[in-house]
């Protein structure tokens, strides 16, 4: 017998939110990657959100720009995961100027990869910065 499954848990209160994924694989379904085996929390994260600043910390998804130089998303029905594990800020100082910065680790699975990635990230929308001016 084959399964897999997963359950998110998620609350929010304000300018908080925190959330868990828990995941099970009790025998991995066929086509799905080797590592995928047992069950735990794959996902948890705490964010906090105030005027034109964000802060994570634990798990998050990000891409920069068109995400040729980065980008970590889920993709469930191929098993591909890789999820950061580390911080993430976020501002918008000006309507049209976007800024990011993440730190920390992907997911290998269960685990974590072994090399940390750092990354900042800016970004100019010309039509919403013209419309602030």
């Amino acid at each position: 017998m084959l399964m897999n499954g997963f359950a998110n848990i998620n609350f929010t209160r304000g300018n908080f939110a925190a959330g868990i994924r828990y995941e099970s694989y009790l025998n991995a379904l066929q086509g799905f990657p080797e590592g995928y085996r047992g069950t735990g929390i794959g996902y948890r994260y705490a964010t906090y959100a105030m005027d034109n600043l964000e802060v994570t910390a634990g798990n998050f998804y990000e891409q920069f720009g068109s995400g040729m130089i980065l980008r970590a998303y889920e993709e469930r029905q191929l098993g591909y995961d890789n999820a950061f594990d580390g911080f993430r800020l976020k501002y918008n100082p000006y309507r049209g100027v976007y800024l990011k910065t993440v730190y920390g680790k992907q997911r290998l699975f269960f685990d974590q990869g072994p090399g940390i990635v750092r990354g900042i990230d800016g970004e100019i929308v010309l039509n919403e910065l013209s419309d602030s001016l």
